[in-house]
């Protein structure tokens, strides 16, 4: 754990390299990089609200703003009345990485996928801040309807810097296999699960009742360079998957 002094100059710093973009973002950025290097670790207090507001030179608002998009990403515990804490880290199990083919495959099944939307556009302030993007970096958001033996199971809402995939690729073949092409197939994944219930347009597309539940996987995918190369959402239908580990006792 890094003494006070030395983390108020690290959080300046990144600050500081950061000079244009959306300030909310930033901030957060700053204190995700200071977490995934470890100089943060889980259970660890941030600094009081106003100590950070002078320390990035923000407003309570922009500072809240940034604290939101930590909470969401699962960064950061808030306790009222007792602070900011840092989480613990959900790493995805130690395995092989697959892409949704080869996963399906290996449980004996025949996937195939419907592209919904393919487009490059400008990146949002909440991509901006989990891919580590600048403020008017371009994206490719890509949204499949991923299938098992004919039946919709998925809804994958991958989006990516650009310049991790070919400028020609339509999402119709292997998304990592186009990455591994400009060097940014991902090495390591950071997953988060949740649920959440279908809405109209959700259960349209997986064949299920709106209000039905859904198993959410959120990733984080980074390279080998210790970029971060992938942000997806998948939304899973609930009476087809369901999680499963082995624990040693």
């Amino acid at each position: 754990m890094m003494t006070a002094g030395s983390l108020v100059s690290f959080l300046k710093s990144g600050m500081a390299e950061q000079p244009h973009g959306l300030r909310s973002a930033v901030v957060a950025q700053v204190i995700r990089q200071a977490v995934q290097q470890g100089l943060l670790a889980p259970g660890d207090a941030l600094p009081a609200e106003r100590v950070l507001c002078d320390v990035f030179d923000v407003s309570r608002t922009t500072l809240r703003r940034a604290l939101d998009f930590l909470e969401a990403a699962s960064v950061i515990d808030r306790r009222p009345g007792a602070g900011n804490f840092i989480s613990p880290g959900v790493m995805a199990p130690k395995a092989p990485l697959t892409g949704f083919t080869q996963d399906m495959e290996s449980r004996g099944m025949v996937p195939h996928s419907k592209v919904l939307g393919n487009r490059r556009a400008l990146v949002s302030p909440d991509e901006s801040f989990h891919l580590g993007l600048a403020p008017g970096s371009r994206v490719l958001r890509l949204e499949r309807l991923r299938y098992a033996d004919q039946q919709p199971v998925s809804l994958e809402i991958s989006v990516l810097p650009v310049e991790a995939i070919p400028a020609d690729y339509d999402g119709t073949t292997s998304l990592y296999s186009a990455m591994s092409k400009t060097g940014s197939h991902p090495i390591k994944m950071v997953q988060r699960y949740g649920a959440t219930a279908a809405t109209w347009e959700q259960a349209g597309h997986l064949a299920v009742s709106q209000g039905a539940p859904l198993l959410v996987i959120q990733r984080l995918g980074f390279s080998q360079a210790g970029r971060a190369v992938e942000f997806t959402r998948s939304l899973f239908r609930g009476d087809r998957f369901f999680m499963s580990s082995e624990l040693d006792v």
